[in-house]
């Protein structure tokens, strides 16, 4: 695998992770909706809070050990292994 495809592999992970994160956080508030109808904000409202806190956790380059760490983490949960 070249890093080239590692790279397109983790940002598909990345971004499924996202999807199933939302897909959890709107089945819990659907959950609490039907038990408490009157006391819930709006699902957008949550969603809207969680994009703001992604923003403010901005990316910082990655020194040279903690991208080796992560990328022998992403080989193992993908089931790669090495030579």
């Amino acid at each position: 695998m070249t890093p080239h495809e590692l790279n397109i592999k983790a940002e598909i992970f990345a971004e499924k992770s996202k999807v199933d994160q939302e897909e959890k956080l709107l089945m819990a508030y659907m959950t609490a909706r039907w038990q408490r109808v009157d006391k819930l904000e709006s699902f957008k409202h949550y969603i809207d809070e969680m994009k703001q806190n992604e923003d403010k956790q901005e990316e910082k380059p990655m020194t040279d050990l903690e991208m080796l760490v992560k990328v022998q983490q992403l080989n193992a949960a993908m089931g790669g292994s090495v030579k």
